[in-house]
């Protein structure tokens, strides 16, 4: 979709200006901007810049998604609207700093919310991966065992690289860090054992493993943002810098278009969902030759009960692009806190786009709400027998 690939190449240009953008951005067109000199408008200021721009854009689709007869803005007028981008940066690098550090508040505030629905999401696809798995249709009970060797191997071949690359030898000088991934440890195995445990009948092996994969991930990714002197990878090449932008503006862009086609967080029915697509399958395939029976009058009479089913799909398409767009505008504002090290410095300084204490604790508070939040589906049927939480682990079959 050509919204994702906006976003991705957003996410590339934010870290260009972020590392390289102080010397030509500032002067576009040998324009020398008044307001906006090499000194105030670079690094993280010029990744606000661009961030809030793209939240503009992706919120005008939003608000023009509220009308009707303005769903085509969606699909058309790709010229008008990169010159709308374009002229929404080149404009903001006329305005001072003051409005953009209150825009970076605001940002750090839904980036939060943005990283909850990610939680959220990542733990409703692995019951989801799982339930499809052991349904009848399928049953793919060993292939679901290997899968659960490659996750947990994969998990600790990254804890083993973890102590190797920031508890320093185990000298006992990095006992923060070495608390980082001891608890990880500790608690992706309780998880584990209570997700198979005998009265966890919801539970499975598959979203286990899911979550402590993406758990040590999280641990990685703190420590890898920790800026003492425990951190082995905090000295970042030029071609190391290049994958790490290459790596975000992919995540970015994937946690956003996942995010935007999830039925849980905007309350959509999956079967509806499928009833529309199969609905847009049908319609793209070759009418059927006509065998001359019906009169010319049924046809009309079947093309205007048509009407009614095609206006509401349209409906449908309508507001799940206005979703589509929110999202990608909470996305953006994002952005602006994952490559300033959630605004926490100012300025070019670092040679990693998130080598802070806030980005580094942000991270691993992230992994223990992850932690918690896969707990309480484990545990919230069990305390709550009468009510349907939706989990569905598959842990009977």
């Amino acid at each position: 979709m050509p919204y994702l690939i906006v976003m991705f190449l957003g996410v590339v240009l934010s870290l260009i200006v972020r590392y390289w953008g102080s010397g030509w951005v500032i002067h576009l067109f040998w324009f020398n901007f008044e307001l906006c000199d090499s000194a105030k408008c670079a690094g993280y200021e010029a990744v606000y810049r661009i961030s809030a721009a793209m939240t503009v854009w992706f919120a005008l689709h939003a608000l023009c998604m509220l009308h009707p007869k303005t769903k085509k803005f969606h699909t058309d007028y790709w010229i008008f609207k990169i010159l709308l981008l374009f002229g929404l940066i080149v404009g903001f690098y006329l305005i001072p700093n003051p409005p953009f550090d209150v825009y970076a508040i605001i940002a750090r505030f839904v980036s939060g919310f943005f990283l909850l629905l990610q939680i959220i999401i990542l733990i409703e696809f692995a019951y989801q991966w799982n339930a499809s798995w052991v349904s009848d249709e399928k049953g793919w009970y060993w292939q679901i065992l290997a899968v659960c060797g490659v996750l947990y191997g994969a998990s600790i071949v990254l804890a083993v690289f973890e102590f190797r690359w920031f508890t320093d030898g185990m000298s006992g000088e990095c006992k923060q860090e070495q608390f980082f991934i001891g608890f990880t440890i500790a608690l992706t195995s309780l998880v584990t054992l209570m997700s198979i445990s005998w009265w966890c009948k919801h539970g499975a092996l598959l979203p286990s493993a899911v979550v402590t994969l993406y758990c040590f991930y999280l641990c990685y990714s703190s420590l890898v943002s920790d800026p003492s002197p425990c951190n082995n990878l905090q000295d970042q090449t030029t071609a190391q810098i290049i994958v790490g932008i290459i790596i975000a503006a992919t995540t970015v862009t994937y946690a956003s278009w996942n995010l935007s086609n999830s039925a849980t967080i905007f309350g959509v029915d999956e079967d509806e969902i499928k009833e529309h697509e199969e609905a847009d399958v049908e319609a793209a395939k070759p009418a059927a030759a006509s065998d001359g029976a019906a009169a010319d009058g049924d046809k009309k009479e079947e093309a205007a009960e048509d009407d009614g089913p095609e206006d509401e799909k349209a409906e449908w398409r309508r507001k799940r692009n206005l979703k589509f767009h929110l999202v990608m505008a909470v996305a953006s504002m994002y952005v602006a806190m994952l490559l300033t090290s959630w605004g926490s410095e100012t300025g070019t300084s670092g040679t990693s786009y998130d080598l802070s204490e806030v980005a580094m604790w942000i991270k691993i508070v992230s992994l223990w709400i992850t932690i918690l939040l896969y707990t309480w589906t484990l545990v919230a049927p069990y305390l709550f027998p009468d009510r349907d939480f939706g989990v569905d682990g598959g842990g009977d079959d």
